[in-house]
């Protein structure tokens, strides 16, 4: 185990090793490793040796700082093997935004179930059941750089065949948009119209919405399209705009919680929330409380929220949910909302699934859009060349709303058409207790003074 010249073995990523210092393992063990995707090898350095029972090394470069923590815990019924591996950007790429200072494992789990099969005295390539498409999918995904940037998108759309969005026929089908002025939610609203659907536009201003409307329909052709004013941090405002989505549709078949911004200074909501967990939590949450029993007679309906890989950097959190003034700070409070949001995803797929009504969460990855440049300057910046365009980003919520795959799960999150774990750091992950997440949502339904429930008569869907 401790021997990492055996590291290509049992991890997928790597393709070779060569140790420069030392002779075998031992605490002053180096060793340079070849990383698919990487160009120049890491050189991993042995921090910590206590032979048998575990290994920390550290690589380092310009670029990003790896961490590898191998643990070995045996007793009579035979041992326990831990791998945790840590993946950060450094130098302008780690400093660009604090979004970017994220840890991600290098298919920690793989190489864990390798290293336990060699040590089992099996074949380790031989025995992870991956598909060529998974495996490279998985590299894709390990260094943030290829899995959020286009790059990320561009293999994934020739790995996996994806079907064009303009195949798709919406003709029929209702949906609700927030956030449908502007980036992301312009781009997606423009294809679905393009698909046919009758079109729901929501955005804070009515004459940025009457100027959107007025654009794709003269695009699309498609003049089923509608917008209504309001303002998802106003809860009354999101009342008003059930109101009038049930008055004037007799089925919703998808509701699509994309509104949200990432703002520099701390801004109140009318009900006294700060704004970004009013407009992106509590206020999408009361919203999908009061259409939900029109959901569920439109089933199998959809309700997808936009969130953000901005999320993998936060704990959930109910108690520091709001940021207060003396420590406020936007990409935080953007990322814990966005946790926030992932987690409420899951709660509702968990307790209201069965209506037949799926829950899903999404990330976009990096993309470009207006938002990003005022936001985030320095990362709009140093990435630019990188991003995914406004449309890339918003492939993956277009066919989340369009394709019967989605329909085969519940309460997942997805990036490039494929379910993403929630978690990349084991921090994150202990942290979302039961506990927590029955809080959050207490919390939740106080605060947008709505408590769901189950409405009357709904059962299994047919």
């Amino acid at each position: 185990m401790a021997d990492l010249a055996n590291f290509a073995e049992w991890d997928p990523g790597v393709t070779h090793v060569e140790q420069s210092e030392g002779d075998g393992p031992g605490p002053r063990a180096v060793y340079d490793v070849t990383i698919k995707g990487l160009r120049a090898p890491l050189r991993y350095r042995t921090t910590r040796f206590e032979p048998p029972t575990s290994i920390v090394v550290r690589a380092e470069s310009r670029f990003l700082t790896s961490l590898d923590t191998i643990a070995v815990e045996s007793d009579e019924a035979g041992s326990i093997v831990t791998y945790d591996a840590e993946l950060t950007l450094n130098g302008p790429l780690g400093l660009a935004d604090p979004l970017l200072g994220l840890g991600f494992g290098r298919i920690g789990d793989r190489a864990a179930t390798g290293l336990i099969r060699v040590l089992d005295g099996e074949t380790a390539r031989g025995s992870i059941p991956m598909s060529g498409r998974d495996v490279v999918d998985s590299l894709i995904e390990a260094p943030v750089i290829t899995s959020f940037t286009r790059i990320g998108y561009a293999v994934r759309a020739r790995l996996d065949a994806w079907r064009p969005l303009d195949e798709y026929d919406l003709t029929g089908r209702v949906i609700v948009l927030t956030g449908a002025t502007s980036g992301l939610g312009r781009a997606a609203a423009k294809q679905l119209a393009e698909c046919g659907a009758t079109l729901v536009l929501v955005g804070r201003h009515a004459d940025r919405n009457d100027a959107t409307v007025t654009e794709i329909i003269e695009s699309s052709g498609n003049r089923a399209v509608t917008q209504v004013a309001a303002d998802m941090g106003d809860y009354e405002q999101v009342r008003a705009l059930a109101s009038r989505v049930l008055a004037e549709h007799d089925r919703l078949d998808v509701l699509i919680h994309n509104a949200g911004a990432l703002t520099a200074d701390r801004c109140i909501a009318p009900d006294g929330t700060e704004a970004t967990v009013a407009s992106q939590v509590v206020g999408p949450f009361l919203l999908t409380g009061l259409l939900l029993e029109r959901l569920a007679v439109s089933r199998p309906s959809r309700v997808l929220t936009m969130s953000s890989g901005g999320m993998y950097s936060a704990d959930l959190t109910v108690s520091g949910l709001q940021m207060s003034d003396a420590d406020y700070r936007g990409t935080e409070q953007y990322a814990r909302a966005k946790r926030a949001q992932v987690v409420l995803n899951e709660m509702w797929a968990e307790r209201f699934g069965r209506l037949g009504i799926h829950f899903h969460a999404m990330h976009p990855g990096w993309a470009s859009t207006p938002g990003v440049d005022a936001s985030l300057p320095t990362f709009s910046k140093v990435m630019g060349p990188l991003l995914r365009s406004a449309e890339q980003g918003a492939d993956t919520l277009v066919w989340l709303a369009a394709d019967d795959i989605p329909l085969r799960s519940n309460g997942c999150f997805w990036l490039d058409r494929r379910p993403r774990s929630t978690h990349k750091l084991r921090r994150t992950k202990n942290a979302g207790t039961p506990d927590r997440r029955r809080r959050l949502w207490a919390w939740v339904s106080e605060a947008s003074g709505y408590e769901p429930s189950m409405p009357n008569g709904a059962g299994a869907p047919e």
